[in-house]
């Protein structure tokens, strides 16, 4: 599965990917492929998009808050936790997503719907618990929020993946973004200063 994983990542599409190319990668024979699949797309399937339905779960359960009421600072430091996980985890995987998410039609289809929308939901659902642990009766559309920070951890894992080799100054100022987004997103984006 990992050598499958890497030759459709370094061909970036599943068209030109060949079960010689993933053989070889693998050191076994083409046939032995055949033994345990039966077609290409269903090495891809096995080998790039059902790992990632595993991390989009687990951001899900990570966001659901501690039983136990937390302070300001400790919900942010959790959010923020939990923001920096999802950067790491994206950009180990950047290229598996890219080629699920804007790959085959069908396979982003079923990917969003089994995997993307419900950890949205499940996100939104955590900080929805938040918010209500916290007494606020008027909050943005959580959804919305998840959408927001999933899209932003998302560009933040382009830039970790392919800004180039990242210093100790890189990584600190990577935590402090996550920090920034975790605030905002608990504070309101304007909460600084607004009038």
């Amino acid at each position: 599965m990992e050598a499958a994983a890497r030759v459709f990542e370094r061909t970036g599409d599943l068209g030109s990917t060949t079960t010689k190319m993933i053989a070889h990668e693998a050191g076994v024979n083409e046939a032995m492929l055949y033994r345990y699949f039966d077609s290409k797309d269903e090495i891809f399937y096995a080998a790039v998009v059902e790992p990632l339905r595993l991390p989009m779960a687990k951001f899900a359960s990570q966001m659901n808050p501690p039983t136990r009421r937390m302070t300001r600072d400790e919900r942010l430091e959790f959010m923020s936790t939990v923001m920096h996980g999802i950067v790491v985890e994206f950009s180990d995987r950047l290229a598996a997503l890219g080629l699920v998410i804007f790959g085959n039609p069908a396979t982003a289809g079923e990917f969003y719907q089994t995997a993307w929308e419900p950890a949205l939901r499940d996100l939104a659902a955590g900080w929805k618990k938040i918010f209500d642990d916290v007494g606020l009766k008027h909050y943005n559309d959580t959804y919305l929020s998840a959408q927001a920070v999933i899209g932003t951890c998302l560009a933040m894992a382009m830039s970790k993946r392919h800004g180039g080799p990242q210093s100790e100054q890189d990584l600190k100022r990577e935590r402090e973004q996550c920090a920034e987004l975790a605030r905002m997103m608990y504070d309101g984006v304007f909460a600084y200063g607004a009038d």
